[in-house]
């Protein structure tokens, strides 16, 4: 009996080495060693042409978008895209058994899409969607009344559409794909219909990190560090929180890197213990993390609903060996051995007690094993082979 034929479909890919970029990949990767034949194709309009990259991935360039519209420009250019990934997918779709989509759009383009491809679709929804974009319109400030009103008018109409896609097409697909129980429940109870759902949790690409070296630092400061992935500030990162629970502690010395693009909000982080390093290279941002002691991942993930996460940051910080501070539990690491590598914070917008994180810290750097014994844990348990591999045995199932 042949292989099954998959086709993966992630609106929006293109060729740059981002952490999503990665995670596509290298779930691809596991797909094929799991034993389903996967090939993904990237729609992007920056991509001018279709080829062909890493043998399995076709990047397929959309067309310009052109109009005179002055309001809405954002939703009319989707669904224009929409309407022509929805004519090549349904050329494509013939010669694959399964379909894998990352969920990136809504609207009539959309729901066309889906119901041309619902029989043998997974639908992966990467993040609770209503919740971020609700969080980024309030937390815009906006700089007229007429703009503020649009912005909400916008946002109304979103919501309305995510739900009636919940509601009307997610129990129509072949399986739902989140990446925490909690999610798929939040996802169930949004919809009319029973859903297919199914939990396979965010991994690593263990070999391609080294673990730090880890410098060890003599002296009471310490030294923490938020790797900025995302081009736009989300307020559920809680960097905010963090700043105005090390000013509550001004007996308590602590320096704060954040890397990646912080320049829009330089006003936001000027403070004393803030050093914004903007992007580094590999070189210079393994050396950073091997002098910092410890990593910051979201702290204010209530503000999306969520109380657990498996997110691609904490997966990255075991395979760096870098131990860190979260505001969420993580379905797979309670219970386990990893679980005393990192630092619970209580997941609201309270002071942090910086005085637990500081023993935090001194208690990881008193142990000098554990980038080794980190790295060793995200090897055996976090490793995108191994959550491929489940994906792979619910999708066969």
């Amino acid at each position: 009996m042949s292989a099954l034929k998959l086709l993966y479909i992630y609106i929006g890919g293109s060729n740059k080495v981002t952490s999503v970029q990665k995670k596509v990949r290298a779930q691809l990767q596991g797909l094929n060693e799991a034993g389903i034949k996967s090939e993904g194709v990237f729609y992007n309009e920056k991509n001018h042409k279709e080829e062909m990259i890493d043998g399995q991935i076709h990047l397929v360039g959309l067309p310009e978008y052109k109009t005179l519209r002055r309001f809405f420009q954002s939703y009319h250019k989707l669904q224009f895209h929409l309407a022509y990934i929805h004519k090549d997918v349904e050329k494509r779709a013939k010669g694959y058994d399964l379909i894998f989509l990352r969920h990136g759009g809504n609207g009539p383009a959309y729901e066309r899409l889906l119901d041309l491809i619902a029989e043998k679709t997974f639908l992966y929804v990467p993040s609770n969607r209503i919740r971020e974009t609700y969080c980024e319109r309030y937390f815009t400030k906006d700089h007229s009344l007429a703009s503020a009103f649009f912005g909400w008018w916008e946002y109304f109409n979103f919501w309305r559409r995510e739900k009636k896609l919940m509601k009307q097409y997610f129990s129509k697909l072949r399986g739902i794909v989140t990446f925490t129980p909690e999610f798929g429940r939040i996802l169930q109870k949004d919809s009319k219909e029973p859903l297919h759902l199914i939990y396979n949790r965010d991994g690593v690409s263990t070999d391609e990190v080294k673990h730090r070296s880890c410098v060890l630092r003599e002296g009471e400061e310490i030294q923490l560090i938020f790797l900025k992935g995302s081009a736009t500030e989300q307020k559920w990162a809680g960097l905010d929180r963090l700043i105005r629970s090390i000013e509550a502690f001004p007996a308590l010395r602590f320096r704060l890197y954040i890397t990646g693009n912080a320049d829009k909000q330089k006003e936001r982080y000027e403070r004393p213990f803030v050093t914004l390093t903007g992007r580094l290279s590999d070189e210079n941002l393994e050396k950073l993390i091997d002098e910092v002691d410890l990593g910051v991942s979201n702290l204010e993930n209530y503000l999306i609903h969520f109380e657990e996460t498996t997110n691609l940051k904490s997966r990255d910080y075991y395979s760096r060996g870098l131990p860190f501070i979260q505001s969420n539990t993580m379905p797979d690491i309670e219970g386990t051995a990893g679980k005393r590598f990192y630092h619970y914070i209580p997941n609201d917008d309270s002071i942090i007690d910086m005085k637990a994180v500081h023993d935090f810290a001194m208690e990881m750097r008193n142990d000098p094993e554990h980038p080794r014994l980190m790295h060793g844990f995200a090897l055996e348990k976090l490793d995108w082979r191994l959550t491929t591999a489940e994906l792979a045995k619910e999708i066969l199932a």
